[in-house]
C-alpha cells in the first residue's frame, strides 16, 4: 500500500483566524489550495490556483496571492477580465475593473496589470464592416476601401440642397464632414461662411474648416450670348444671311479688281484708267503688254485724301506713263507727264498738299 501524505487542512473561514509556523503548508479546504505559513500572516499566503471566472468572485477572494487570473465578462456588469497583482499598500478606490477592493475592506487592492480578454470580443463577421473591426493587408497597411474619404481628399455626395430654407440644415464643417458636398436643387439666400448667393447646380464643399461654393451659374464670357431664344431656325437664318453677305462681297472685289480699285495691290489691264482715292496706300501694278496711262484728275473731280500715295509698277512689258491734266501741276509742271523707264521700274507718287489741291509729285531718285 502506497504512503500517503496529509497537511493540516481546514475551512477558508478556520484559515482566516490561523497563523500557522514557519513553512507551515495547510490545505484550504474550500478553494482547493494549498497556503504557505510565515508565523506572522493571519490567513497565510495561498499559492497560484486556477483563475476566478469573474471579478466578483476576485473580489470575494480573502486570502491574497501574489497573482489572480480573472477570465471576466461572464457575468452581467462585469468590467473585463486580465491578470491582477495584489497590492498591499493601495487604497485607491474601486472600479470594478482596473482596480478590486476585497470584501473584507481595508488596505490593499487587486490591481489589473493587462487585459487580455474584453467583455466584447471580436468575432469573424464584424471585420471590414461598417461600425466593425477595419482590416490589414498582407504589409500590415488598412485597406483603402475603409480608409475615411475625408482622409485621402475624396469628394461625398450627400444630396441636393433648399438654399431657400436651409433643409438639410448644414453643419458646421469640421474633419467629420471634409469632402462631403451638397448641390443647389432650389435657389435661396441662406448664409453659409458669408455666402448667401445660392443658384440652382451650384455646389457647397466643406474642406474640413469652411463651407466652399463652387459657382455653377456665372454668366457665359464676353461675347457669347446665353439666350434660350436661339434655335435652330434662327441660326439657320443667320447662316443664310452671313452667306448672302460673303457673296455680296465676293461681287464687290470682282468689280474692284476689274477696275483695279482693290486695295493693297490693284492690278490695272486697260490702256487708260483713272487714279483713284481709293488706291491711295496700295502698289497699282500696270500689267499690259502695250502702253498705259494712267490719269490724275483734278481734286474738284476726285476728292483725293491729304496724305494720298501710292506706288505704282509698270509689270507688263507696255511703256506706262503718269499723266496729269491742265490745271494739275507734276512735278513742277503743269499738265505735265512722267514714264516710268522701263519693265519692273516702281515709282512713288503723292500728293503735295501743303503747296495746293492739284499738285502733285513722283520720286524718281534711284529709279533708272
Amino acid at each position: 500500500m502506497t504512503t500517503q501524505v496529509q497537511f493540516r487542512r481546514g475551512s477558508t473561514a478556520e484559515h482566516d483566524a490561523f497563523t500557522g509556523q514557519v513553512g507551515e503548508v495547510t490545505v484550504d479546504t474550500d478553494k482547493g489550495v494549498a497556503v504557505a505559513h510565515d508565523a506572522v500572516t493571519l490567513g497565510g499566503h495561498p499559492m497560484m490556483r486556477e483563475g476566478v471566472h469573474t471579478v466578483a468572485d476576485l473580489r470575494a477572494i480573502r486570502t491574497r496571492p501574489a497573482f489572480m487570473v480573472a477570465a471576466g465578462g461572464l457575468a452581467t456588469g462585469d468590467g473585463g477580465g486580465g491578470c491582477y497583482r495584489w497590492d498591499p499598500l493601495s487604497t485607491d478606490p474601486d472600479d470594478g475593473a482596473d482596480v478590486i477592493e476585497p470584501m473584507t475592506g481595508g488596505t490593499g487592492r487587486w490591481v489589473r496589470y493587462s487585459t487580455w480578454i474584453t467583455a466584447d470580443p471580436v468575432t469573424q463577421d464584424q471585420l471590414g464592416v461598417a461600425n466593425g473591426v477595419a482590416t490589414l493587408n498582407a504589409q500590415g497597411k488598412l485597406l483603402a476601401a475603409q480608409i475615411p474619404d475625408a482622409l485621402v481628399g475624396a469628394l461625398a455626395y450627400q444630396g441636393t440642397w433648399d438654399a431657400a430654407t436651409n433643409t438639410p440644415a448644414i453643419p458646421v464643417a469640421g474633419g467629420g464632414n471634409h469632402g462631403h458636398y451638397y448641390v443647389v436643387g432650389v435657389a435661396g439666400t441662406t448664409d453659409i461662411d458669408g455666402e448667401t448667393d445660392w443658384e440652382v447646380g451650384d455646389w457647397l464643399v466643406s474642406n474640413g474648416t469652411s463651407w466652399d461654393k463652387i459657382d455653377n451659374t456665372e454668366p457665359p464670357a464676353s461675347g457669347i450670348v446665353n439666350d434660350s431664344s436661339v434655335t435652330g431656325a434662327t441660326v439657320g437664318a443667320a447662316l443664310e444671311a452671313l452667306d448672302a453677305d460673303i457673296g455680296t462681297l465676293q461681287t464687290d472685289v470682282a468689280g474692284r479688281e476689274a477696275v483695279g480699285q482693290l486695295a493693297g495691290s490693284p492690278k490695272i489691264t486697260t490702256a487708260s484708267a483713272d487714279l483713284l482715292d481709293s488706291h491711295a496706300g496700295t502698289r497699282i501694278r500696270m500689267s499690259s503688254a502695250t502702253a498705259q496711262t494712267i490719269n490724275i484728275k483734278a481734286q474738284v473731280d476726285e476728292a483725293y485724301r491729304t496724305d494720298f500715295w501710292a506706288v505704282i509698277s509698270q509689270t507688263g512689258d507696255g511703256v506706262t506713263t503718269v499723266q496729269a491734266p491742265a490745271g494739275v501741276t507734276l512735278n513742277g509742271v503743269d499738265g505735265g507727264s512722267v514714264a516710268l523707264p522701263h519693265k519692273a521700274a516702281s515709282v512713288t507718287l503723292h500728293r503735295v498738299s501743303d503747296e495746293g489741291d492739284d499738285v502733285w509729285e513722283i520720286n524718281l531718285e534711284g529709279v533708272s
